[in-house]
């Protein structure tokens, strides 16, 4: 069985982790071969460490996604964007469409070009993914496809997350590596119009403002890169602020940050926020999508989009050592329920042997019977 996963961004992020993670378990035993499709870029080199089978084009469009669909002749096209997911559906082939949908954006819920789009690729599709129920929920047209659609989270490896956390790090300029927290507060994730860019910015100022010694890292990278940064006071950006950009093993930098910021308008399941509550973060977040499923005022804090809200949480943070260090052990206590690794790849490997049964079965019912 040959597998080609298709994903609309040349950069690393959550979901790109997330797809390497179902190909890496499918190859280490033998399920299927697997390629990964998406636009050229930064990805590539990341793909390559990783030993991911890799498929570049320049744009992804219906004739660039035709052509490699004819050279690569997959079984299964698996879908992680809307971009994707429409794309593929609108091309004839013998290959079996999954739809997974990372993200619950504004326009599930409503009727309008984007919604009537999805549902007409979901209904060509033989399996729709979400992260969290809320997405079919959210969704205006789920329950004519009700049948298809299988809530599979995310994946979680505590023991992973943690091994990656305790790895040494260097960055020219940082000369404290061995304090216990070097920055008060982080932001990790994909600089996108979703992740709500001008109000982190706000935030970011309204911090420096409150607390002129203040350390904010910022890692990840995005098309919202250079709106993020337009806002931010060009003397905070020298002397508070550190940008990483887009880096393999982020962890070490959250586990040395007292708080993990993400004031996300859009969210899918929140796997970011998760991981840093696995490193003992306390999150400070909009409560958007899956995470106040495990974000709460005990162990972080949900601020909606109140500027005010999110500066006053971090700064507690900051400087009160007493609440930091409450909100520390009620994050660990909290973050033992996030490790699904094993349940997850359960749920990924039943969603393909379904697939497979049923094919098995439509030939069966068309052939043998006959």
């Amino acid at each position: 069985m040959k597998i080609l996963h298709i994903l609309d961004s040349n950069t690393f992020a959550g979901v790109e982790n997330v797809i390497v993670t179902i190909i890496a378990y499918f190859c280490r035993h033998d399920i299927a071969e697997s390629v990964y499709l998406s636009p050229r870029g930064d990805i590539e080199e990341k793909l390559k460490k990783y030993g991911v089978d890799y498929y570049g084009v320049d744009v992804l469009s219906k004739d660039t996604l035709k052509t490699a669909i004819d050279i690569l002749k997959p079984d299964i096209i698996h879908t992680h964007d809307y971009k994707s997911a429409v794309l593929a559906s609108k091309i004839k082939c013998n290959a079996k469409l999954i739809i997974h949908m990372h993200q619950n954006p504004n326009y599930l819920k409503r009727l309008c070009h984007s919604s009537i789009s999805l549902f007409l690729a979901c209904r060509k599709a033989c399996k729709v993914l979400t992260v969290t129920d809320e997405i079919e929920e959210d969704f205006i047209f789920s329950k004519f496809i009700e049948d298809k659609i299988y809530n599979i989270g995310e994946p979680i490896n505590v023991s992973r997350i943690r091994r990656l956390s305790n790895e040494s790090f260097s960055y020219e300029g940082m000369s404290d590596l061995n304090e216990k927290y070097i920055f008060d507060t982080i932001f990790v994730g994909r600089l996108s119009d979703e992740k709500n860019p001008i109000l982190l910015a706000d935030i970011i100022n309204s911090l420096c403002l409150e607390m002129p010694n203040i350390r904010i890292a910022v890692v990840g990278d995005g098309d919202a890169r250079d709106k993020l940064f337009a806002r931010i006071e060009d003397y905070f950006l020298e002397k508070n602020v550190l940008y990483f950009g887009s880096i393999d093993n982020p962890y070490p930098l959250i586990k040395k940050s007292k708080s993990f910021i993400i004031p996300s308008r859009e969210e899918g399941y929140g796997i970011a926020a998760a991981e840093a509550m696995i490193l003992r973060v306390p999150v400070v977040c909009s409560g958007t999508g899956g995470l106040a499923k495990f974000v709460n005022d005990k162990c972080g804090k949900v601020c909606g989009f109140v500027k005010d809200s999110y500066v006053a949480e971090v700064y507690r943070l900051a400087i009160d050592d007493i609440y930091h260090f409450k909100k520390v052990k009620a994050t660990e206590k909290r973050s033992i329920y996030l490790d699904n690794i094993k349940e997850y790849y359960h749920y990924i490997t039943n969603v393909y042997d379904k697939i497979k049964l049923e094919e098995v079965l439509w030939y069966m019912k068309n052939n043998v019977a006959k």
